[in-house]
């Protein structure tokens, strides 16, 4: 008699940082939706370089049954840099290869495990050795494109190594696409950039899973609010750019919230004298719910870097219309409407800001259709039913 067997499979994540308490870098919170939606149907370890703040609630998710933390990332410095060139590996790489890291994973790789889920290309080289399991490559972002982009707006001397850089990235990249059993990817618009340097087998695309708040946040009127890890170079980048010079056309009345931790010194330098608008730096919050209630407009002035913003999709479940750049919304699918306004200068962005603020009709409308739009496109519906599959097999 043939009969189904459900079985939970055994599934270890392999992450350079275990998500914890409420963080606003949207990696982290990618990883965590991999780890809860996984956990649902696979028993799930976890091991990790780092952490971000307190792993408890991670580990109190059911379906997660242990969590590693080994090892720490190296400096980014010249003397890692030279390192990185003498052994043949971009300096990320060599940033997150840990001796006690990869110890730990030896010893995890002596239990039997039916799929290994390496959750960012930093961490490939300690997952490139298990053998006898399914390994999965799960790319957060096309990571040469963040060089390259980089690159072109680097002056001479530094274009040159930051150049160098995005051709060392996409030469790995291209060879860990091709060592991994499978592919996952967070957009098609990822997927084609992957493509381009030489890796031409097809993977899997699965958007984010965000949430949907149960109500609209924001008001009419409201502040200007911004969220993200200011330490990352393209939001440093974004965020100068707007207060230097889209913010000198807007409104002296308005006041822009800047939620994060680890601001660069460059941002740190940053005051209401380099504005058009008033600057209120927020800091790490307990939640940023309250600040999404008094905002009317979400922005993301991204002029670099690549993938999903995960910061945009959060802005828009809550209800908050959001405005970008043309690379804030690389990825995203077209069905958007009146939810993103997008402006690729300066005039153009204060122009789309200024609609939203003063036009409450078109306001009401483009707030209405955020959380219809993540609805419709970010349920993580297809990553769900992968990882159902992997709990099916029939015995006899």
């Amino acid at each position: 008699m043939l009969e189904t067997h459900v079985e939970r499979p055994k599934v270890l994540f392999v992450t350079p940082v275990c998500p914890g308490t409420e963080s606003h870098s949207g990696g982290l919170q990618v990883t965590l939706e991999r780890i809860k939606s996984l956990a649902i149907y696979a028993d799930v370890t976890i091991a990790a370089i780092g952490q971000a703040g307190d792993t408890s609630l991670t580990l109190a998710i059911p379906g997660v049954q242990a969590i590693h933390i080994a090892g720490e990332v190296k400096p980014r410095n010249a003397k890692t840099y030279i390192q990185s060139l003498l052994l043949g590996v971009p300096i990320s790489i060599l940033r997150n290869k840990s001796r006690e890291f990869l110890a730990l994973c030896n010893r995890l790789e002596s239990s039997k495990w039916d799929c290994i889920y390496a959750d960012h290309w930093l961490v490939w080289p300690t997952v490139r050795g298990f053998k006898g399991s399914r390994r999965i490559l799960h790319l957060h972002n096309a990571e040469h494109m963040l060089f390259a982009r980089a690159a072109e707006k680097q002056k001479m001397p530094l274009k040159l190594p930051v150049a160098l850089e995005a051709n060392r990235v996409a030469a790995y990249l291209k060879r860990a696409c091709s060592e991994a059993d499978e592919v996952h990817y967070l957009s098609s618009a990822d997927q084609e950039e992957v493509r381009k340097i030489g890796y031409l087998k097809e993977g899997l695309i699965f958007n984010p899973n965000v949430e949907i708040e149960s109500r609209r946040y924001g008001r009419f009127g409201g502040n200007l609010l911004f969220a993200g890890t200011l330490s990352w170079q393209p939001n440093e980048e974004g965020l100068v750019w707007f207060i230097q010079e889209v913010s000198s056309i807007l409104p002296r009345t308005l006041t822009l919230d800047l939620l994060g931790g680890q601001p660069t010194p460059r941002l740190q330098g940053l005051t209401d004298r380099n504005s058009g608008c008033q600057l209120h730096w927020q800091g790490r919050v307990p939640s940023v719910k309250p600040f999404y209630d008094a905002a009317s407009i979400f922005i993301a002035p991204l002029l670099s870097g690549s993938g999903i913003k995960i910061k945009i999709l959060n802005a828009l479940s809550h209800g908050l219309p959001v405005v970008t750049t043309s690379t804030g919304i690389e990825g995203f699918p077209r069905e958007w409407r009146d939810c993103i306004q997008v402006g690729d200068s300066p005039e153009e962005f204060a122009a789309a800001i200024r609609r939203l603020f003063y036009d409450r009709e078109l306001w009401e409308r483009a707030s209405s259709e955020a959380q219809k739009y993540v609805a419709q496109n970010f349920s993580g519906a297809e990553f769900s039913r992968w990882c159902h599959a992997l709990t099916t097999r029939n015995i006899v």
